[in-house]
């Protein structure tokens, strides 16, 4: 808790709006650990979908008024937000390669047309076929047996 404290203060955010990315990032690491089968990792589009998906599930038809409330207005402060969260410690990016903030740029700006639009594209996440929308929930091996694409 002490370390969730310095972040906190020392952001511009609303401790509101860290305490919201902080959950949609365990649940990013979570859906992605089990949609994959691997270890605990994620991606920016996945952070920034799970904290879209849990603004509209609490907060209904005023999720980008909340989250904007909170000083969050687009993808790339979410992207500063998992920065402070690395840095404080609570994750660490894999030995693959360290994210940058230019990941998270262009995902959404909450409450214009690529936020609604984000909401009706299927996530892979999900469990469907990026290219057909298969549902993929029972195929371990994450290729689309009707496409054949790798998800």
């Amino acid at each position: 808790m002490k370390r969730l404290n310095e972040v906190v203060v020392k952001e511009r955010y609303a401790p509101e709006g860290i305490e919201h990315v902080l959950t949609a990032i365990k649940s990013a690491f979570a859906t992605s650990s089990r949609m994959r089968g691997l270890g605990m990792e994620t991606n920016e589009q996945a952070i920034c979908s799970a904290v879209r998906d849990l603004a509209f599930f609490l907060y209904k038809d005023k999720a980008a008024e909340t989250l904007q409330g909170w000083g969050i207005t687009d993808s790339i402060c979410v992207g500063e937000i998992m920065a402070l969260f690395v840095k404080a410690g609570f994750f660490q990016y894999s030995n693959a390669r360290e994210a940058s903030l230019e990941d998270f740029r262009g995902i959404y700006t909450v409450g214009d047309e690529s936020w609604n639009k984000a909401l009706c594209e299927p996530d892979p996440r999900r469990g469907t076929c990026a290219k057909c929308k298969y549902d993929l929930r029972a195929t371990p091996s994450r290729v689309c047996p009707e496409c054949g694409n790798h998800n």
